[in-house]
């Protein structure tokens, strides 16, 4: 394709269109897909989804504005993903270089004042393996496999606020989540696909605060594997937990073999067919009502050593409840 003279609003309209129609069908359905999720405005699907070529480039330059439209063609082209030589040049070409049609540099409000660099869109396997560690505002998207209820804890400054877990998913992996916005909880229903940013990461855990971005994809076609969503409902076992390194946070259901309820906790011990291990239990937690022979749910619970032995002990943000075998 020969490079035009100038990188004007009206040469990437062009050459956008180009890059659509160099799409395999497979590329197509992706482009379409991710083009509606990404941008401060997003474009309604309606618009995009019968257009042909030109006409989408038309739409997406128009939506967003010349300057806008490359970043925004740029992260979708990524996540396709198309990083070749043709996608990678031809977006670079405008990349830095936008010009009005009279040659002049883009006065857009964009160029004029400087936004903060768009979240990095992060798969849960990425997410899990860096930590978070050298990523700057990553967001993802996910499916919500589970919720738990709400329950209370009590803050660092002895304020009683309101917490709830779930668990989410991609193609890649899936996670747990801490939501402490209670008024988020609506957003987090079994089955919904999000989009979520400006998240913290800690522990494992995937944080939702009040500033944490919870944006439902309705047009979003989310697959999670078999092999994910088997893999969120299957925990350790006791034997492989008490390996762990010590202050590992771990997930569990075990059945409930013993109960020691203190003075300053509910001490109870959990069985399986590997082994057993001690569990305190501090707070509010201290409420249940466990009986040998049912099961004790956990969430975000702490391996610690205690007398010489390896236990779990129940921290301010853990989530507990007994159930039936």
């Amino acid at each position: 394709m020969p490079w035009p003279k100038k990188p004007t609003e009206a040469n990437w309209q062009k050459d956008l269109a180009s890059l659509i129609s160099n799409l395999d069908e497979e590329e197509k359905k992706k482009f379409l897909n991710e083009i509606v999720t990404v941008g401060t405005d997003k474009i309604p699907l309606s618009k995009l989804k019968d257009a042909d070529q030109d006409t989408m480039a038309q739409v997406i330059v128009r939506h967003h504005g010349f300057a806008a439209s490359v970043d925004v063609v740029a992260e979708v082209m990524a996540r396709v993903p198309r990083r070749d030589e043709f996608v990678v040049k031809t977006i670079k070409r405008y990349q830095g270089k936008r010009k009005s049609e009279d040659g002049d540099e883009d006065e857009s409000p964009a160029k004029k004042k400087k936004s903060p660099p768009a979240p990095v869109m992060l798969d849960l396997a990425t997410l899990k393996s860096s930590g978070m560690k050298d990523l700057k505002d990553p967001k993802v998207v996910v499916q919500v496999l589970s919720v738990t209820k709400p329950f209370t804890y009590v803050t660092v400054s002895s304020q009683i606020k309101d917490l709830f877990y779930a668990t989410v998913a991609d193609s890649t992996d899936f996670l747990e989540v801490k939501v402490f916005d209670a008024a988020k909880k609506s957003v987090f229903t079994t089955g919904v696909t999000l989009e979520i940013s400006k998240f913290r990461f800690k522990d494992g855990y995937m944080e939702v605060v009040d500033k944490t971005s919870c944006e439902e994809q309705e047009d979003k076609d989310l697959t999670i594997p078999k092999a994910v969503t088997q893999g969120s409902t299957k925990f350790l076992t006791i034997k492989e937990i008490v390996a762990l390194p010590e202050k590992t946070f771990v997930k569990g259901s075990f059945e409930i073999s013993k109960i020691n309820k203190g003075f300053k906790c509910l001490g109870v011990t959990l069985k399986d067919s590997t082994g057993e291990i001690d569990v305190a239990m501090f707070g509010t937690l201290m409420e249940l009502v466990p009986e040998v022979g049912k099961r004790l749910n956990f969430i975000c619970f702490q391996l610690t050593e205690y007398n010489g032995a390896q236990q779990l002990k129940s921290m301010s943000h853990s989530f507990a409840e007994v159930t039936s075998q």
